[in-house]
């Protein structure tokens, strides 16, 4: 599965992986249990390529953020849950993503981040990651 496929839904808990589109709006599966659901239009989707987190540079897209703790992990480090504690989740982000802006991303942030992380390690092509999305020109304007 590739992160372009996943989505998050404003006022839903979990990722969904998007199977299919109506006219009315989404046809999504539960990346945790597998089950489908479809959303209307007044839904509003956020693709996970398309979230970023802050830093004290520039924000840093989510697929970087997701392929540094698979990094992290694969050397031993421990990723925290949703439940651990604020301390947890601010040095663990830390260590992947040394520069985060610590005011502007709140502790809500680390735990979606790092629930949906594991939400989706299992099935997520990483090597996909690697990958530069292209965005075409007239899309990146109207975003603007």
């Amino acid at each position: 599965m590739k992160l372009s496929e996943i989505v998050a839904i404003s006022g839903m808990p979990g990722v969904y992986k998007v199977v299919s589109q109506h006219k009315a709006g989404l046809v999504l599966e539960n990346v945790a249990d597998k089950k489908r659901i479809s959303t209307s239009m007044r839904h509003r989707a956020s693709n996970l390529n398309d979230i970023s987190i802050y830093t004290a540079d520039e924000d840093m897209p989510l697929r970087l953020v997701y392929l540094a703790i698979k990094e992290w992990e694969d050397k031993g480090g421990e990723v925290p849950t949703s439940k651990s504690d604020k301390t947890d989740l601010e040095n663990a982000l830390g260590t992947v993503v040394p520069t985060f802006d610590r005011e502007r991303v709140y502790h809500s942030d680390m735990k979606k981040l790092f629930s949906w992380y594991h939400m989706i390690k299992a099935d997520l092509d990483f090597d996909s990651l690697k990958e530069e999305p292209v965005v075409a020109e007239e899309e990146s304007q109207s975003a603007e």
